[in-house]
């Protein structure tokens, strides 16, 4: 029996002994963020125009927008914008009401109508960006309200971020092992926070100007964040 006991003894003091290993190891981490930010120059614009129009039947005001809109088309292609480039975004009909003039208290009667079109318009060199904006403007454009930039591949730029992420994180967590009187040891685990892309731009070009639209792109910042955790060796 007294060999049994001893082996079970045994057990217990290595099952100790692997148990405040275990408890040390998960309390010897630490555990840091780091953040990489890339500026880069957005190489893709998008433009919403269009053509809002009013008629006292919905034939009237449709015809009307449908000549601003053909001659949309007309100067888009003109300055090379291809087809598959061009897409509708809105198209609304709607009944326009009124109240009668002698201040009566009536409920609003229908006047008319409205028709709205509008187009995205995908602008690959942006070199051509003011030339579009001159053009559909004196096509006859009314509605143009919104212009976005961004980056056709953000990814090499999204690694280079990580890679300045991944940097920082490593040098503030060698910086408090040191402080800690210990030594960075493997990594445990790393875990992406977020990857930020940048977001749009608006510019509301409200009549023909006498000279082309003058436009910034400006850079966009791509940034992530991760959060790594070392072990901390003593």
């Amino acid at each position: 029996m007294r060999p049994i006991l001893a082996f079970f003894a045994i057990l217990c003091g290595l099952g100790t002994t692997l148990t405040a290993q275990a408890q040390d190891r998960f309390l010897s981490t630490i555990t840091v963020s780091g953040t990489g930010t890339v500026d880069v120059e957005p190489d893709i614009a998008t433009v919403r125009a269009g053509a809002i129009t009013q008629g006292r039947t919905v034939r009237e005001a449709s015809d009307a927008n449908t000549k601003i809109m053909t001659a949309l088309f007309a100067a888009l292609k003109e300055v090379g914008i291809d087809a598959k480039d061009v897409q509708t975004s809105r198209l609304s009909v709607q009944p326009l009401l009124g109240r009668t003039s002698d201040g009566r208290n009536e409920p609003p009667r229908m006047t008319g109508y409205q028709v709205s079109n509008r187009v995205a318009v995908t602008i690959r060199d942006l070199g051509k960006l003011s030339d579009v904006l001159d053009r559909l403007i004196a096509a006859g454009a009314n509605d143009v309200w919104n212009v976005e930039f961004s980056i056709s591949d953000p990814s090499p730029d999204l690694d280079k971020a990580r890679e300045q992420a991944m940097a920082e994180a490593h040098h503030s967590a060698e910086l408090y092992a040191r402080v800690a009187g210990g030594q960075l040891g493997r990594i445990l685990s790393v875990g992406e926070d977020g990857a930020a892309t940048p977001s749009p731009m608006t510019a509301r070009p409200a009549a023909a100007p006498k000279a082309a639209i003058p436009i910034a792109t400006g850079t966009e910042a791509v940034r992530v964040t991760v959060t790594v955790s070392y072990e901390l060796v003593r």
